[in-house]
């Protein structure tokens, strides 16, 4: 029997077209329930931002977002109070972080309608050091009716940190929007990109120190000797890049061996990854588990293209990467264990199709957005019955 539509309202800090990981899944998760339900988006705008939408199945407010977080909060407090007697109750209310969902809980002892808290990692562990904004995070967690978690090791973090029980945490994978990507023969790939018949690594991310760009560097000496015609390219920009460069040159590695494709357009990032041979990002938990891969959205890109992946065994990626099935988990840190798992990738071009076949077939089968959606609207179905 089809369930009932609801009503449901999504609290944001941010919000497409805003550009981010945060302001993506909001879109995504508001448009993926607006098919179905009616959705309404409260979110922020900073200045530079345009105040017109991007929209087809929400309708979405945005308030100016100030640089002090308590003014925030406030506001989107007050502006619920108006929301609720112009646009009427929601049956639930679903905040993308435990930051907007503190701006409900006022609110929520008067209309007492169910919160649902999306957590997604780092948010969680980044402010240890303030107790005021743990004390907090710990308030708005168990005034929660549910809390989704993106991977198993959010869901683990979360529950070490906040103290909430484990049944009240559901654990619902990210998913990635299949329209958005169109995979093309790799060998064609390779010829637009002038890559004809070079082997490709290839990372996707930002360039920051815990994802591991320099670990990879120093292996590819070693695997140059047998590969000479390999190429690491590394897509994506940020603070790391002169290190990098430094580091290519320290390794004396040629501009043809190394190539820093900085931000690229999506048309781009199609070739990219359809041409590359092997994903590989050997990401890393910082100091205390303060920031870490909450999911690994690239691995699941990687993998709907077909790609066999290579990532650090650690926090979210261990549930996009299936040790031994779609690609390998290793210890960044171990240079002997990451050295042989690429010189066994490189040097198999059959276990690379195999785990290539396996890893979209996993991605189509568990990580897309319509799952996603289907998930977190079955969380919402039990929270609203209840």
């Amino acid at each position: 029997m089809p369930r009932a539509s609801k009503y449901l309202l999504i609290l944001a800090k941010g919000y497409p077209p805003t550009v981010g990981g945060l302001e993506k899944y909001a879109g995504l998760l508001a448009e993926g329930l607006g098919v179905k339900h009616r959705v309404d988006v409260l979110t922020f705008r900073d200045s530079e931002t345009a105040s017109g939408t991007v929209d087809t199945n929400v309708k979405v407010k945005r308030l100016i977002l100030s640089g002090i977080e308590p003014i925030n909060w406030l506001r989107m407090t007050m502006t619920l109070l108006g929301w609720f007697v112009k646009r009427g109750l929601p049956d639930a209310v679903v905040a993308v972080t435990w930051k907007v969902g503190l701006a409900y809980i006022p609110v929520k002892w008067l209309v007492r309608r169910p919160l649902l808290v999306i957590a997604h990692g780092a948010e969680i562990t980044r402010h240890a050091h303030s107790r005021n904004l743990v004390t907090l995070m710990r308030f708005v967690f168990r005034c929660t009716d549910r809390v989704v978690a993106i991977s198993t090791f959010t869901s683990s973090i979360l529950i070490r940190e906040t103290g909430i029980a484990p049944d009240q945490v559901t654990i619902v994978p990210n998913g990635i929007d299949v329209e958005c990507f169109n995979p093309i023969d790799a060998v064609e790939a390779k010829r637009i990109l002038g890559l004809d018949n070079r082997m490709v690594l290839l990372t996707v991310s930002r360039l920051d120190a815990r994802k591991g760009h320099d670990r990879v560097l120093r292996q590819l000496p070693a695997l140059l000797k047998k590969h000479q015609d390999m190429i690491y390219c590394i897509v994506g920009d940020g603070p790391c890049r002169p290190q990098l460069e430094a580091l290519v040159k320290e390794l004396q590695l040629q501009d043809s061996v190394v190539h820093f494709a900085g931000r690229i357009s999506n048309e781009m990032l199609d070739l990219y990854y359809s041409a590359a041979d092997i994903f590989v990002m050997l990401n890393m938990l910082t100091a205390n588990d303060e920031d870490f891969e909450g999911f690994g959205f690239v691995f699941a890109e990687a993998g709907l293209f077909g790609k066999p992946c290579l990532g650090g065994d650690n926090a979210g990626v261990r549930d996009v990467i299936i040790h031994g099935e779609t690609g390998f988990l290793v210890d960044p840190d171990h240079s002997r264990n990451v050295q042989a798992y690429l010189k066994r990738l490189c040097d198999t071009p059959e276990l690379r199709a195999c785990l290539g076949a396996n890893a979209r077939k996993y991605v189509t089968a568990n990580l897309t957005a319509s799952h996603m959606i289907a998930g977190i609207e079955n969380v919402l179905h039990e929270l609203v019955a209840a």
